[in-house]
C-alpha cells in the first residue's frame, strides 16, 4: 500500500512538473509572439539615416499594483526595442482623507519605481483631494486640490535628470512665470522626433484647459521645428495629454439603455473632457461603433470619422494646445499623434476642429477604478492594458501592437494595427 502511495505521489509530482513546463513553454511562446510583433513595429527597411522610435504607452494604471508588475515585466523583456515610456497620466486614485479608502497615493506611486522610468503627464487624479471633496467645479475643474508646486515637487523634481526631460526655462525660478510648470519636451535625436509634454490640470487666466504661459511655449517648441537654423529642424512631434482633444461642448452624449446606442442631444452642459460612460461613436471596440469591423484587427475603416463630422452637433469651445498645435501643423508642422488616456476606453479618431491631429487613447493599464469595454478577470493577461507603438517617421507609419488587454467583451481582437498617419488610412494585412 506504502508504495502504491508512493507511486501515486511520484506520478502526481511528475505530472505537476509536466503541468509547469507546459505552462512555463505556453508563456514562452507568447513572449516570442510578442516580441515579434515588437520587432516588426520598430523595425524600418534600408537602415535608414532615421530609426523609428519604439515607445510604451500605458495610462489610468490607478494605484494597481499587479500593472506595476506588469509593466515592470515588459521593461525587462522587450527593453531593446523601448526608447520610450509614456504614462499619461492617474497614476493614483485620490488624496487627502481619501487616502484612508485608497492608500495607493503619490508616495506609493514613488515607491514603485517606475516614476524615473516614465515621462509623465499629470492626470485629474493625481493632485486630487477627492471628487466629493472638491468636486468640478466651474474654473476648478482639473480637481487641482494639492497645487501646482505639490505636484511638481511629488512627480517632476526628482525625476528630471532620470528622464533627460528639458522643462521650460526658469521652471527652478521663482522670479519666473514658469517656476514649477508641470509641462516639458524630450527629444529623439536618431529618430528626429520631439515628445511634449502638457499639462491638462492646472488653468488660469479663464483659459479652462491650460495657462497663458504654457500656450506661449508650447508655440515656442513647435516652431523650433520650422525653423531651419535650429538642431530640431525638420523634428516630427508625439504630443503627450491626459485628456483627449475635445469633439463637443460636455456631456451632450446620453445612453439609451434600452436600445445600447448613444443618443445625440446637442445638451451644452459645460464640460471639458469625453464622455465618461460612454466615450464617443470613434470607440473602435465597441458594439455600437460604426467603424466596428469584427474580422478587422483593431476594427478600424480606412479613416476614422470623428462624432462631429458624422453626426454635426454643435461643437464646444476651444482647446488653446488644440489650436496651437493645429496652427503648426498648418504652417508646414509634422504631426504623428496625441497620446492620451482618461476614458478607460480605446480610441482613435480626428476631432473635426482639428483634421491634422490623429489622437489615440488607450484603455486603463490598471483595474482599481472606472470601467472598461473590456473584461478584466483577476490575475490574469487581460487585467492589464498597455499598447507598444513603432513609430517610423521615413514612411509616416504608426504601429500599434497591443499588449495585455486582447480582446473586448465582444470577442473583436484587440491585437495590431499599421496606421500611415500620412494618407489617413488602415493599412490592412
Amino acid at each position: 500500500m506504502k508504495r502504491i502511495t508512493r507511486l501515486l505521489l511520484a506520478a502526481a509530482f511528475a505530472l505537476s512538473l509536466s503541468t509547469l513546463a507546459f505552462g512555463q513553454a505556453l508563456m514562452d511562446r507568447q513572449d516570442t509572439v510578442v516580441l515579434e510583433k515588437i520587432r516588426q513595429a520598430r523595425y524600418v527597411a534600408k537602415s535608414p539615416k532615421v530609426q523609428s522610435l519604439g515607445i510604451l504607452h500605458y495610462s489610468d494604471i490607478h494605484g494597481d499594483d499587479f500593472a506595476v508588475k506588469k509593466i515592470q515585466d515588459i521593461l525587462s523583456k522587450y527593453n531593446p526595442f523601448i526608447d520610450a515610456v509614456v504614462n499619461t497620466g492617474d497614476a493614483v486614485l485620490y488624496y487627502g482623507k481619501a487616502t484612508e479608502k485608497y492608500p495607493n497615493d503619490a508616495q506609493w506611486w514613488r515607491r514603485t519605481g517606475l516614476a524615473e522610468k516614465s515621462l509623465f503627464v499629470l492626470g485629474n487624479h493625481d493632485g486630487a483631494f477627492g471628487s466629493n471633496d472638491k468636486g468640478h467645479q466651474e474654473a476648478s475643474a482639473d480637481w487641482d486640490y494639492m497645487g501646482k508646486a505639490w505636484d511638481f515637487d511629488t512627480f517632476f523634481a526628482d525625476y528630471i535628470d532620470d528622464l533627460g526631460i528639458t522643462m521650460p526655462k526658469g521652471y527652478d525660478d521663482p522670479a519666473s512665470p514658469f517656476y514649477k510648470s508641470c509641462f516639458w519636451l524630450k527629444d529623439f535625436k536618431a529618430a528626429k522626433i520631439r515628445i511634449v509634454g502638457l499639462d491638462g490640470i492646472h488653468f488660469n487666466d479663464k483659459h479652462r484647459f491650460s495657462t497663458s504661459e504654457q500656450e506661449i511655449w508650447l508655440k515656442a517648441s513647435l516652431d523650433e521645428t520650422l525653423d531651419p537654423a535650429s538642431k530640431v529642424y525638420g523634428y516630427s512631434v508625439i504630443v503627450a495629454c491626459h485628456y483627449p482633444l475635445d469633439d463637443f461642448k460636455g456631456d451632450n452624449v446620453q445612453f439609451d439603455e434600452t436600445s445600447r446606442i448613444p443618443v445625440y442631444n446637442k445638451n451644452e452642459k459645460g464640460g471639458r473632457v469625453m464622455n465618461h460612460r460612454t466615450a464617443d461613436v470613434t470607440n473602435f471596440h465597441t458594439i455600437v461603433s460604426d467603424s466596428f469591423h469584427a474580422d478587422k484587427r483593431f476594427s478600424l475603416r480606412e479613416k476614422v470619422a470623428s462624432p462631429s463630422e458624422k453626426y454635426g452637433y454643435v461643437p464646444g469651445e476651444a482647446n488653446p494646445l488644440g489650436d496651437i498645435v493645429q496652427a503648426w501643423v498648418d504652417k508646414g508642422g509634422k504631426f504623428v499623434i496625441w497620446l492620451s488616456g482618461h476614458t478607460h476606453y480605446d480610441l482613435l479618431y480626428y476631432p473635426a476642429k482639428y483634421p491634422g491631429l490623429l489622437c489615440i487613447a488607450v484603455d486603463q493599464a490598471g483595474n482599481l477604478r472606472g470601467s472598461s469595454m473590456s473584461d478584466r478577470p483577476e490575475n490574469s493577461e487581460s487585467r492589464f492594458c498597455a499598447n507598444y507603438y513603432g513609430v517610423d517617421t521615413q514612411n509616416g507609419l504608426f504601429k500599434i501592437v497591443r499588449l495585455g488587454l486582447s480582446r473586448d467583451r465582444y470577442m473583436v481582437e484587440k491585437d495590431v494595427l499599421c496606421y500611415d498617419y500620412i494618407n489617413k488610412k488602415v493599412i490592412y494585412e
